[in-house]
């Protein structure tokens, strides 16, 4: 099988997430590297016209105005905001309280085809993150 390079992995992974209208995961496989490898993917993405969300509030933003969107976890486990955006995002419908502005429940709706989402996790963040994200993940690649 032929040998690909990040960067074909990376456009690879959010061609057929956008598709298929699933989740795409990354999984960075070395600590060691874990970030030269995120600003890879960052700067690959973001030329693919993907947006980098900071939180929970920016992703739905994203989700909401059909703009493609990544997402780069750093802390030691996946952020419980974002494991609900997670859960409900082959629903085409999130709703979360907004911590943020305090001005009460959050719900964009979108359609999952015109909104991709990539999330981008170290193997340990994985991990120490809620049994089960393999099974809301579509495509998944690891580097």
């Amino acid at each position: 099988m032929k040998f690909m390079d990040k960067q074909q992995k990376i456009k690879k992974l959010a061609e057929i997430s956008a598709k298929l209208g699933e989740i795409g995961l990354l999984i960075i496989e070395s600590e060691k590297k874990a970030e030269a490898d995120g600003q890879s993917a960052r700067k690959i993405l973001a030329n693919l016209n993907y947006q980098e969300a900071k939180n929970y509030l920016e992703i739905m933003n994203s989700l909401e105005a059909k703009h493609p969107v990544f997402y780069i976890e750093s802390e030691e486990k996946l952020n419980n905001l974002i494991w609900e955006i997670i859960r409900e995002y082959q629903g085409g419908m999130v709703s979360l309280m907004d911590r943020q502005n305090h001005t009460g429940l959050k719900t964009v709706k979108f359609l999952p085809k015109e909104s991709p989402l990539i999330l981008i996790l170290t193997r340990k963040q994985i991990e120490n993150s809620p049994q089960g994200l393999f099974e809301y993940a579509g495509p998944i690649e690891s580097i």
